[in-house]
C-alpha cells in the first residue's frame, strides 16, 4: 500500500513492490520525501498530487429543530443531560426557523427537517401543526423537503404513526442492544425502556414507515448484541455512535473499554455485514467514503463542516452551528426572531466557527505524522469536551486508526462487496 499522508491519496498495487525495496521499508507502507525517484514515479502515475481531489459540498441541507428540551427518560450517557424540565418549541418558531433556513444563499434545493430533543414526541402537537406549513412554504420557494424524527420510541401512538406515514417521515429510534446492553436507557425510576420500544418498532414495521435505530457504543460485546437486536426486531438499518464526553456521557465514558477494542469489534461486525448484506450500519458508509476522499457529511470533513451544511435551532429560537456546539454552549449565531439577520455573515464572524475551522490534524502535534490524518473525523466539540481545548488529539484516535487501517484493505480485497454496500446507501 502506498499512502500520501499529506493529501490522503492512496493505492494498493503489487507493482510498487520494487519501490518499497528502494525505500528500504516494509511493503505495508512507504513514507516518501518530496523528491527522488520514488516521488517522481508516483507523481507520474498520478498517485500523488499537490492537492486532494476531495469533493467540497458546502450547501445547507439539514435543519435540526430541538422540538423539546424535556425528556421522559434519564439515559445515563445523555449528551444533552435532559430532564423533565425545559422549554417546548412553538409552531411559530419552527416555521420561522425553516423560512430563515431556506432563505440562505447556499441553501440546497432539497432539504431535510429533523425534529429531535430531549424527546421530540413530548411536543408532537407542534410537529403536526408545523409540518403542513413548512411544506407549503417549501413548495412556494421551489424547495423539496423531507422529514425525520428522532425519538426514544416510548411515546409512539397509532395517531403519530399515521401522521408520519402520511407525510413520509423516516423515524429513528434509540436502542443499544438486548438485555444488559440497553441498561443505560432508563426511566427516572430506573425501569427499562426495552419492551415498549420493541413493541413500537413492530407497529412502525407493520405501517411500512422507513425506520432505523441508533445505538450508543461503549461496552465489550455490544456489536454482537446489536446484531441480535436487529434480528429480533427485523430492523435492517442502524447507526453505531461512539459514546461522547458531552453531558452525562462523561461519567459512563470512564467505564468504557478501550477505543481500540471497540474498533476491533466494529471492524469484525462490518466485515460480516458486507458478506451477509442483511443489515446496514450508516457510519461505515462515511468511513469508506472518507478513504475514497469524498466527504458528503459535515461531521466527516476537515475542517469541520459545522455551519456549512446544517443548523440547529433550540426552542427559544437561538440558532447554533450544530447540535454539539449548542451543548458545550458555543456557536450561537443569532435568533430566528431577529429582523434582517444575516446568518451566513454571522457564521463567518463567529469565534467558535473560526476555532472549529482552524482545528486541523496537520496542526495537532500528536497527529502531524499520522498516516490516517486526512481521513480522521475528530469533532472539535467532542475534543473540547474531552480536553478543554481543540489542539489535542481526540479520545477516539485509536478507534479511527484501527478502522481506517482495516477498511482500506476491505476496499482493496472485497471491492465488489464494498461497492454494493455504498450503492445501497444512496
Amino acid at each position: 500500500m502506498v499512502l500520501n499522508i499529506d493529501t490522503g491519496v492512496w493505492k494498493i498495487d503489487s507493482g510498487y513492490r520494487e519501490l518499497a525495496k528502494m525505500a528500504e521499508t516494509e511493503n505495508t507502507g512507504i513514507r516518501i520525501g518530496s523528491n527522488g525517484p520514488i516521488y517522481d514515479q508516483l507523481m507520474e502515475d498520478k498517485l500523488i498530487s499537490q492537492v486532494s481531489d476531495e469533493a467540497k459540498l458546502e450547501e445547507f441541507n439539514l435543519l435540526i429543530l430541538e422540538t423539546s428540551e424535556k425528556c421522559n427518560l434519564r439515559c445515563r450517557y445523555c449528551f444533552e443531560s435532559a430532564t423533565n424540565c425545559g422549554e417546548n418549541m412553538s409552531c411559530e418558531t419552527a416555521v420561522k426557523a425553516f423560512e430563515k433556513f431556506i432563505s440562505l444563499e447556499k441553501c440546497s434545493t432539497s432539504v431535510c427537517v429533523e425534529f429531535n430533543g430531549g424527546e421530540a414526541l413530548l411536543n408532537y402537537n407542534m410537529i403536526s401543526k408545523a409540518v403542513p406549513q413548512i411544506l407549503h412554504i417549501a413548495e412556494k420557494a421551489g424547495k423539496k423537503v423531507g422529514f425525520t424524527v428522532q425519538t426514544n420510541g416510548t411515546l409512539l401512538t397509532a395517531e403519530m404513526i399515521a401522521f408520519f406515514k402520511a407525510y413520509k417521515f423516516s423515524v429513528g429510534l434509540s436502542l443499544d442492544g438486548v438485555g444488559e446492553f440497553n441498561d443505560n436507557r432508563i426511566y427516572a425510576d430506573g425501569r427499562s425502556t426495552f419492551d415498549e420500544v420493541v413493541n413500537n418498532i413492530q407497529l412502525l414495521k407493520e405501517s411500512g414507515i422507513r425506520y432505523s435505530t441508533i445505538s450508543v457504543i461503549h461496552r465489550k460485546g455490544q456489536f454482537k448484541s446489536v446484531k441480535d437486536l436487529l434480528a429480533f426486531t427485523g430492523c435492517n438499518q442502524f447507526r453505531a455512535n461512539l459514546i461522547s464526553a458531552i453531558g452525562r456521557g462523561k461519567e459512563v465514558l470512564a467505564d468504557t473499554i478501550s477505543m481500540e477494542e471497540i474498533a476491533k469489534e466494529y471492524v469484525a461486525f462490518c466485515k460480516q455485514m458486507l458478506q451477509d448484506r442483511q443489515y446496514y450500519e450508516a457510519n461505515a458508509m462515511y468511513y469508506f467514503l472518507s478513504l475514497l476522499l469524498f466527504h458528503p457529511f459535515m461531521c466527516y470533513k476537515e475542517p469541520c463542516g459545522a455551519g456549512m451544511n446544517q443548523l440547529f435551532v433550540v426552542p427559544n429560537g437561538n440558532i447554533y452551528l450544530c447540535q454539539e456546539s449548542c451543548f458545550i454552549d458555543k456557536g450561537c449565531i443569532g435568533n430566528v426572531n431577529m429582523q434582517n439577520i444575516d446568518i451566513e455573515k454571522n457564521i463567518q464572524e463567529d469565534a467558535w466557527f473560526q476555532t472549529m475551522r482552524n482545528r486541523q490534524t496537520t496542526l495537532v502535534e500528536e497527529c502531524r505524522n499520522c498516516p490516517w490524518k486526512k481521513f480522521c473525523c475528530s469533532c472539535p466539540c467532542r475534543v473540547y469536551s474531552e480536553t478543554g481545548g481543540v489542539s489535542e488529539k481526540s479520545m477516539l484516535c485509536e478507534f479511527y486508526k484501527h478502522v481506517y487501517s482495516e477498511f482500506i484493505w476491505m476496499i482493496h480485497n472485497d471491492t465488489e462487496a464494498v461497492m454494493n454496500f455504498l450503492q445501497s446507501s444512496f
